[in-house]
């Protein structure tokens, strides 16, 4: 009898102690973001952002995908605070969805996809939401008529530029940047991000340490990014396409990081039109040719690949001419960078094969 006593006793107390861990195992999430003060944004985000000529305050119109987008990030909040798995896949299908077929109404809509994106990273560390997260800053948000306050650039987007738990250190967003934290055995670790992304696919991280310290570092590798390599001192690392690649050992100042993200032009086909992509660039070209709108330009017909050549140098703004219609040469820029010279553009083209 005091032998049941005394298993009924432990058992009590391991399903305590268990009920216990369990709660303060919320919130759910997998990374924290990293506090603004602890991160540095440069390259063209920062030329955007603080830029004197980029007051505009956020628009407030209602609808109701905006409505509905700031239920989901509720319901993401909801389930990093309840562990309630119905609130978790309820988000994720909507996102599917939306990721397919978002309209981005206006700037507050591209705000809260960007926050959405953000949560759902830190909860889930699933890769793709790092992918959706990079795309909408570098073409929506950049390329978006209504501009935003600066203040989104560290409120929103640096704190999930890098996202740490412990040691773990995510790479999500790749840009001219710089993240600092201390270390759990003490000391700083810094972590300076040196490239021309999203323009070029090389990219460098550097570490800065006060000693040899061990740091778990995950770099997030694009869908897009086919043959990707991620090196550190002569030593390849895995590397594959919308995965995080993991390099787990001690860094000393001044070792580096070197990232190659093979930067290409792909088109998503949709029907008789056709959109172009370079790496995680949107690419657009003038509505009007000669006065007449794209739409009424007679394609050569077959791949539209065999038309595209590429005009730019290594680095700078990637443009090319496209020469796939009868009499007329399409130059192709950056979403954003078009609308920045104050060009009407267009990012899908009727095509015929």
């Amino acid at each position: 009898m005091n032998i049941f006593r005394l298993l009924l006793v432990s058992t009590l107390l391991t399903l305590v102690v268990a009920c216990s861990n369990s709660e303060q195992e919320l919130p759910l999430y997998k990374m924290n973001e990293t506090p603004s003060e602890q991160v540095s944004v440069g390259g063209i985000l920062a030329e955007y952002f603080y830029s004197k000529e980029r007051k505009i305050v956020l628009d407030s119109l209602e609808s109701q995908q905006l409505k509905k987008l700031t239920s989901l990030i509720e319901m993401a909040e909801s389930y990093a605070n309840t562990g309630n798995k119905v609130l978790l896949n309820t988000c994720e299908t909507a996102w599917d969805s939306l990721s397919v077929n978002k309209v981005m109404i206006n700037s507050k809509w591209v705000e809260d996809w960007i926050t959405l994106n953000s949560i759902l990273l830190r909860i889930t560390a699933n890769p793709k939401y790092g992918d959706e997260l990079e795309k909408t800053i570098y073409n929506s948000l950049l390329g978006n008529h209504q501009k935003f306050e600066s203040k989104i650039l560290s409120d929103k987007i640096a704190p999930s530029v890098y996202t740490r738990y412990l040691d773990q250190v995510y790479v999500n967003v790749f840009g001219n940047s710089s993240m600092e934290y201390k270390h759990t055995t003490g000391g700083k670790i810094r972590i300076i991000q040196d490239t021309k992304y999203p323009y070029d696919g090389l990219v460098m991280l550097k570490f800065e340490t006060d000693d040899k310290r061990y740091v778990d570092l995950h770099i997030r590798i694009p869908k897009w990014a086919e043959k990707a390599s991620v090196t550190v001192g002569g030593v390849k690392y895995k590397a594959m396409p919308g995965e995080y690649a993991r390099v787990t050992k001690k860094w000393k100042t001044g070792q580096e990081v070197e990232i190659i993200l093979p930067m290409r032009p792909f088109a998503e086909v949709n029907n008789d039109h056709f959109s172009l992509q370079y790496g995680t660039l949107k690419m657009a070209s003038q509505m009007t040719v000669e006065d007449k709108p794209t739409s009424a330009l007679k394609s050569n017909r077959g791949d539209p690949f065999q038309f595209l050549k590429f005009v730019s140098p290594p680095g700078e703004v990637p443009t090319f001419t496209f020469n796939g219609y009868k009499d007329t040469t399409l130059v192709f820029q950056p979403y954003f960078f078009l609308n920045q010279v104050e060009k009407v553009r267009t990012t899908s083209f009727s095509w015929s094969y």
